[in-house]
């Protein structure tokens, strides 16, 4: 009599093709949903110009977007009138323009934040020109 063993499991070879299958698909989902993500929403703003700090407050209430600034930094600031329909860095830029605010957004998660700008450093003195009359001073 010859014994014929029989199994239950499957294959050895067929749960990697499915755990493949199963990781491919979670990760086309992953990077579709990264990717849309990725695109910036328009909302409608109604923005007045205000003080920064209430205009600031207001932009994160409109935008559901969380800034970063600080207190001291927008102190007496008058931000300008936004309306329309416009992604939050849009609004945001348009809010802060001819202030002494600025605007940068981080590459990686997308923070925003306010700052004042920083001072122009001035510049040297140009050095004194020769005298226009082609005198060239003393010859030896």
């Amino acid at each position: 009599m010859t014994k014929h063993s029989t199994s239950c499991r499957p294959s050895g070879r067929l749960f990697p093709r499915i755990f493949q299958a199963a990781f491919a698909s979670l990760f086309a989902f992953a990077l579709s949903a990264g990717l849309g993500a990725a695109e910036a929403v328009r909302k409608d703003y109604d923005l007045p110009a205000a003080t920064a700090s209430a205009a600031l407050k207001q932009f994160s209430t409109q935008s559901g977007e969380q800034l970063i600034y600080s207190a001291d930094a927008v102190a007496g600031v008058t931000t300008q009138a936004v309306k329309g329909r416009l992604t939050a860095r849009e609004a945001l830029d348009r809010l802060v323009a001819g202030t002494e605010l600025t605007v940068q957004q981080d590459e990686r998660t997308g923070a925003l934040a306010v700052t004042r700008k920083t001072p122009v450093e001035s510049k040297p003195a140009p050095a004194p020109k020769a005298a226009a009359n082609g005198d060239e001073g003393p010859s030896c």
